[in-house]
């Protein structure tokens, strides 16, 4: 379930009710399924992402980092007791 969710720039971009730090959203473009931090909007690992979805992520960056204070915080190494 998602706290957040948008689409633009040919993505669907969520922030997850449960999901570990630090505070990221994910982009689904291509197949793919991209953690963006929030702070810097930067993708983990070597990802790229389309100039239109960087573009949508820094229009709703304010939204995004006020949605993250609503997620539960899962506690590093406990992931699997709350996967889907």
């Amino acid at each position: 379930m998602a706290v957040w969710k948008t689409k633009c720039g040919g993505a669907e971009i969520l922030i997850k009710n449960m999901d570990h730090l630090p505070p990221h959203c994910h982009v689904k473009h291509g197949g793919r399924d991209v953690k963006v931090r929030l702070h810097d909007l930067r993708p983990w690992g070597t990802s790229e992402l389309p100039s239109g979805v960087r573009k949508c992520l820094r229009e709703h960056q304010e939204d995004m980092l006020a949605a993250w204070d609503t997620v539960k915080v899962i506690p590093a190494g406990k992931a699997w007791e709350f996967e889907d």
